[in-house]
């Protein structure tokens, strides 16, 4: 019997050790995220992780505009085709004069365009 007990005080012995270091690192981590808070507003955070590493600074630092976050267009729409009354985006481009087009049927009126203006 009390080799039972003794076991069995050593296991709620253990728990009571388990439990003490739970509370203290969640002490910890509260500390940790309260010092965040406090922290002076002119600092630079650099967090690295597995995603990369993030800078942030702080709105009071006086960065120049260049840092200023800017909505992203991208990519950007595609250019239209150069065929007579055609609105498509275009796919290919003419070899010769570098002009977008969409199908074979622009590039012919395209290029009897050309011949017409190039033969007055």
């Amino acid at each position: 019997a009390e080799a039972i007990r003794k076991i069995l005080g050593q296991d709620s012995s253990r728990k009571k050790r388990e439990d003490k270091l739970k509370k203290r690192q969640e002490e910890l981590a509260q500390e940790k995220a309260a010092n965040a808070k406090m922290l002076a507003p002119s600092t630079i955070r650099t967090v690295m992780g597995p995603s990369g590493t993030t800078v942030a600074f702080a709105e009071d630092i006086g960065l120049p505009h260049i840092f200023d976050p800017k909505p992203t267009n991208y990519p950007p729409p595609r250019e239209k085709c150069a065929g007579p009354s055609c609105t498509n985006p275009y796919k290919y481009r003419d070899s010769k004069s570098n002009l977008p087009l969409c199908s074979l049927q622009c590039y012919k009126a395209i290029h009897a365009r050309m011949q017409s203006e190039a033969n007055p």
